[in-house]
């Protein structure tokens, strides 16, 4: 299964974890077989060059008489494409196939951040870093070729590039294990080949720029930091991704070393060319002329056969082995050579021959200085020449086989180093011939809580508390200690401290911002406070369970493998050449037990100091839960009795093993140790442990001697390989095809015919019990039946191809109710709720004869049972007040007949005028008569129906009514004169007529006689020619015209105002995907855009922890929205740049939430993180 996942990350087939570092479309799946449409020129760009200048024939003047006649385009086009597909430089004579190994160039690469600054090389120091352009210092190289990749795990992917010095072929930029860039010569091995192969990001971000990835760490990218070049993890940063951009601008002069260095097609040639294995192309002159390629290269150069290039002497991969002829026949061969009894050789060691010598040399049996070199032989191969190894060479000389070794001409000591404590050496070069060995930076902490440094000193823990084990500057890793499980004391065969049995239970690794915390004894994992699974790679964290053991990989590249039944611990960090500089109860690798134990400041404490100020400046405070004894005894075998020690190792089982740990080496460990002294077991599971690191097996356990107890239906066995284990999940596929595992421990197994049910599990079962996991991590074989519900009624069964389904429960064991009366069947409760429900009798009501009647109105059915028979007998029961309610029309009154047949009455209306009700009028009205003609049914009697209706008047409130033309003044009590004028003018509204209302107001001045009169209201007429009075601060709208009745100094006047819109585009509108709405009454249109802002919003679900989860489901905020985004032209780097924010959380809280855990049926408290508000963010 391959899965793509919503947060920048997918996971392959084969379980591996990803991440896109930016946007971009891949393809997920792509059949081999499909067809490639891509053009082959693009896909080959290195054949183009060759394509062009074989087609180029087309274009000359040769077919220029044909060019008027035909189409030469069409055929020029489809030469470049047959040219550039053209089997992919399989074909002998296509030379350009092994032009293209050389690579395109020479290039500089000239850094984004600065256009001054290249990339230079330090051809003696390997470094690499930033300099000026004009830079001219011997042994500073900044000119590079663009070469196929080193590696390619599939043929000509042109994505894949490497990075070769010009006038230095064969050297190589390369990253380290740390990140680092270097400059070192071409290597026969996939790890170098690897390191010094680069993803090629082309145009990456900017047009014109190149990005470089490295294979072997993808995700990192060449990064510069001021001067300095390094690998950095790719982060979605501006700085970021400019410090990662290179131009490949073209060299102003070419490199001498390729310019003249291609491969050509010869029709007949002499195969023999100078190679680095003989310089002066002699050997094969013998050979027939053929047609082919053969590489030319300048002549104070020579061809390396190993790398298909030409190269300086000094830099082939191997150097020439020069033979000189002996002075007699029975002079005596060197070391490591074996001659023929006609033939004796010796081989010695020569400088590098120069470009005079070259020149110097003659074809033929011509000496040369023994200084220098003797001439290359000139004996044809035989078929007799056969390599037996690697290491041991076969030379035909004179129809004689001469056998060198490199072994013996290497400069370091070939047989590995004795490690000690530490276990087998390690290989730290990749030449089997020549090999390089170092001690390993391997920290082991043994069962018993003693701890072996990297460097091989050793002390005992002895209080349950956490410990730095390693500490780096972004990574720390701590281990914790506290009691075992009742299951594990007698397994662990632990130290009795502090009177509890101590395990090492947890492990927890920080790194940056991630927190991985491991807990063996519950076999869980949790990746930043949330549950996880193995197998778990991201975040540059490996985390695998085998079934026997957990194996982590840092990001800072540390190594753990952590045993799950002893609970041993292996930390590697490399060799001291290559250790990543640690500090932490596990020390400083460097080779040196002086200054093993140091401080958090600085401190060293020496060999003979107590261990317990060590322990306990590398304790995390506030984790000890008890007091920290020290186990260390300032003793040793020369001043104490080891002799308990001999003899316990003197038994012919541990014999295996004295040549690897010897019992003096063990026995000082020992003696120093308190524990060990007490605890023979313990002792002697320490000794094993060391043994395992050997490969060596020891059987020395017994039922009745040192037991060791197993979790239930598992086994010991003395020598367990704990890198697979057989599970359910890959028993078919077990043991894997790359499995070469040789760490030995002893532990716990399955017994014969049975294999684990999980990696994480104890559970052995029968292979067959594979087929079916239920719902409570329980397995079953095909065909099995279960029950597997709380309340026992839901049956479950396992199918062939691995399904689960439902299956009904047997109630055959339930019996039937006996039923007595006649007419009785036996039928199941529908509301009974268990697995098998409950059966009463009822009557079948399809037997009985009679069948309740219809009863009339008033009437109630009643049923009546016999003790016998189960049919009822039926009878209605009049009830009149069941009767419906009768009603007459107005004008009538109701009259009832009884009849002794019938229930209800028998109603009736009956004409009564004078019930009909008059209504009271109000002021202004006037109560009319009325009588309704042609509804008879409303009216049959047709009395008289009285309302109220509006007279001719207007309604002045207190003051009354007035007529038409008359006026009412009123004087008030502060002098006001107010007058009302009655109109003959309808209000609309009110039904009466309007009324004119006034006020006198009296001169302000008294010179002047009379004052005036004041509106109180406007006057409005409208269009269907009515005039209505309104009072001040009235408006309303009409044909998109305002109207207002303000009050001003004159009174209240009629103010109009035509509606102004803004403009609007109504087809633009609905083409964004926007709906028109309508506003200012239905005169003017605006846009109205369906966005849902970035907001937070509410989302209902179910919280599951593990077996726990919520009893209904919680309302948890998110954040939900649109944000803006734009695609803006830069004029300066003629492209676009995309701008885009998401609808993230500002700030996080935390929040609690009660689950029901169904397996102990508990309710625990598990905490969820909330956004506490939303916004557009950068992304």
């Amino acid at each position: 299964m391959c899965t793509a996942y919503g947060d920048r990350h997918y996971k392959t087939f084969d379980g591996v974890l990803y991440d896109f570092i930016s946007p971009c479309k891949v393809y997920l799946v792509k059949c081999a077989s499909s067809p490639d449409i891509r053009n082959p020129c693009t896909v080959n760009p290195l054949r183009e060059p060759f394509a062009k200048k074989e087609c180029g024939i087309l274009l000359s003047g040769v077919f220029e008489p044909c060019h008027l006649v035909v189409d030469v385009t069409w055929f020029y086009a489809n030469c470049l494409t047959d040219t550039c597909a053209c089997n992919l430089g399989g074909d002998s004579y296509d030379c350009e196939y092994y032009n293209k190994a050389l690579g395109k160039g020479p290039y500089s690469l000239v850094s984004y951040l600065d256009g001054n600054t290249v990339v230079a090389a330090n051809l003696s120091s390997g470094a690499i870093f930033l300099a000026t352009r004009e830079t001219s210092i011997p042994g500073i190289v900044t000119l590079f070729m663009l070469t196929p990749g080193l590696y390619s795990p599939k043929a000509h992917d042109v994505s894949l590039v490497s990075l070769e010095v010009a006038d230095k072929p064969n050297y190589f930029l390369h990253t380290g294990f740390d990140g680092t860039l270097l400059l070192s010569k071409w290597k026969d091995n996939k790890t170098f080949q690897k390191e010094a192969t680069f993803i090629f990001h082309k145009d990456a971000w900017v047009l014109g720029y190149d990005a470089f990835e490295s294979y072997t760490r993808q995700g990192f990218f060449v990064h510069q930091m001021g001067s300095l070049l390094h690998l950095m993890k790719y982060n979605h940063s501006e700085g970021y991704r400019y410090a990662t951009l290179f131009q490949l601008a073209d060299a102003k002069i070419l490199s001498p070393a390729h310019s003249t260095c291609e491969w050509q097609y010869e029709t007949c040639t002499n195969p023999c060319t100078r190679t680095c294995r003989d310089p002066t192309g002699n050997i094969c002159q013998t050979l027939p002329s053929v047609e082919g390629c053969v590489p030319h290269c300048p002549l104070n150069m020579v061809f390396d056969e190993d790398t298909q290039r030409c190269v300086y002497p000094e830099d082939c991969i191997r150097l020439a082995v020069y033979i000189q002829p002996p002075k007699s026949t029975s002079a005596l061969a060197s070391p490591g050579i074996s001659t023929s009894a006609a033939f004796n050789a010796s081989v010695q060691t020569l400088t590098t021959p120069t470009l005079s010598q070259y020149t110097a040399s003659t074809v033929g049996s011509t000496m040369f200085s023994t200084s220098a070199y003797t001439t290359a032989l000139t004996i044809p191969p035989t078929s007799q020449c056969v390599d037996l190894d690697e290491c041991i060479k076969n030379i035909c000389v004179e129809g004689q086989i001469m056998q060198i070794n490199r072994s013996h001409d290497c400069p370091y000591i070939v047989t590995p180093p004795s490690c000690e404590l530490l276990g087998f050496a390690v290989q730290v070069n990749g030449d089997k011939c020549c090999p390089q060995w170092e001690c390993p930076c391997r920290c082991s902490i043994l069962a018993n809580l003693h701890i072996i440094t990297f460097d091989g000193s050793g002390f005992g823990l002895s209080g349950a508390a956490s410990y730095i084990i390693a500490s780096l500057a972004n990574e720390t890793i701590i281990v914790g200690i506290s009691k075992c499980l009742s299951s594990q004391m007698t397994t662990m065969i632990q130290s009795y401290v502090n009177s509890s049995f101590l395990c090492l239970t947890k492990l927890n690794i920080t790194h940056g911002s991630n927190h991985i915390i491991i807990d063996r004894q519950l076999r869980t994992l949790s990746i930043n406070s949330r549950f996880g699974y193995t197998p778990f790679r991201r975040f540059d964290f490996e985390i695998i369970d085998t079934g026997s053991m957990y194996t982590i990989v840092t990001p800072a590249g540390i190594r753990i493998q952590w045993f799950h039944n002893t609970g041993i611990m292996v930390i590697d960090t490399g060799t001291p050449n290559k250790n990543l500089a640690t500090m932490g109860l596990c020390g400083y690798c460097d080779g040196n037990l002086i200054n093993d134990l140091v401080l958090k400041n600085g401190t060293v404490l020496q060999k003979d100091d107590d261990p317990l100020t060590f322990i306990q400046d590398w304790t995390v405070a506030s984790t000890e839960t008890g007091m920290m004894m020290n186990r260390r005894q300032e003793v040793n075998c020369s001043t104490s009795n080891c002799s308990e020690c001999f003899r316990m190792l003197q038994s012919e089982t541990f014999s295996l093993c004295h040549a690897q740990v010897s019992p003096e080496m063990f026995c000082e460990l020992w003696i120093r140790d308190s524990l060990f002294v007490k605890n023979h077991c313990s002792a002697l599971a320490a000794y094993v442990a060391l043994c395992n690191k050997f490969n060596i097996c020891l059987e020395w356990r017994k039922p009745d001697y040192c037991s060791f107890t197993c979790p239930a239906n598992m086994i010991y066995q003395a020598c367990v390989l704990m890198c697979e284990a057989k599970t359910c999940q890959n028993r078919i596929f077990f043991p894997s095809e790359d499995a070469s595992c040789s760490i030995l421990s002893e532990g716990c197994v399955c017994p014969e015919g049975t294999i684990l049910h999980r990696l994480d599990s104890t559970l052995c079962i029968p292979e067959e019990k594979c087929a079916c996991t239920d719902s409570w991590g329980l397995p079953h074989a095909a065909g099995e039946k279960w029950d597997a519900s709380l309340d026992g009624c839901c049956m479950y069964q396992c199918l062939e191809n691995g399904t689960i389904i439902t299956v009904d429960h047997n109630c055959s064991s339930v019996p039937d109710p006996i039923c007595h009366r006649s007419g009785e069947i036996v039928v199941s409760l529908a509301g009974d709720k268990s697995c098998c429900p409950k059966k009463i009798c009822a009557c079948n009501q399809t037997v009985c004869g009679s069948f309740a009647p219809q009863c009339n109105y008033g009437e109630r059915l009643i049923t009546l049972y016999k003790p016998d028979f189960c049919c009822p007998d039926f009878y209605c029961v009049c009830e009149t007040n069941r009767c419906p309610k009768f009603q007459c029309p107005s004008g009538m009154k109701v009259s009832e007949a009884w009849s002794p047949d019938q229930c209800c009455p028998v109603h009736s209306c009956e004409c009564a005028c004078d019930s009909v009700l008059k209504p009271q009028c109000k002021l202004g009205e006037v109560l009319v008569t009325e009588q309704q003609r042609g509804n008879i049914t409303a009216n049959p009697c047709r009395c008289l129906n009285y309302k109220c209706v509006n007279d001719h008047v207007c309604v002045a409130g207190e003051r009354g009514i007035l007529h038409p033309g008359q006026t009412i003044v009123e004087h008030t009590a502060d002098g006001v004169c107010y007058a009302a004028h009655c109109t003959y003018n309808l209000d609309n509204n009110t039904g009466f007529y309007q009324l004119l209302n006034q006020v006198y107001i009296p001169p302000s001045d008294l010179t002047t006689c009379c004052g005036q009169c004041k509106n109180v209201s406007c006057l409005a007429n409208f269009e269907n020619r009515t005039t209505t009075m309104l009072k001040p601060g009235t408006s309303w709208m009409s044909n998109c015209v305002k109207h207002n009745c303000m009050d001003t100094v004159l009174g209240p006047v009629l103010i109009t105002s035509n509606i102004s819109c803004p403009p609007f585009n109504e087809t633009a509108c609905l083409k964004t995907g926007g709906s028109v709405i309508v506003y200012m009454d239905g005169c003017c249109k605006s846009c109205k855009e369906d966005v849902k802002s970035c907001q937070k919003v509410v989302v209902r679900m179910t919280i599951r922890k593990n077996d726990c989860r919520s009893n209904r489901p919680v309302n948890i905020v998110s954040c939900d929205g649109k944000c803006p985004s734009a695609s803006i032209y830069n004029y300066s780097m003629n492209t676009h740049t995309r701008f885009c924010k998401c609808c993230r959380e500002i700030g996080l809280q935390k929040r609690t939430v009660q689950l029901y855990c169904s397996s102990n049926s508990t309710w625990v408290s598990y905490s969820i993180q909330e956004p506490t508000d939303c916004s557009c963010q950068w992304s």
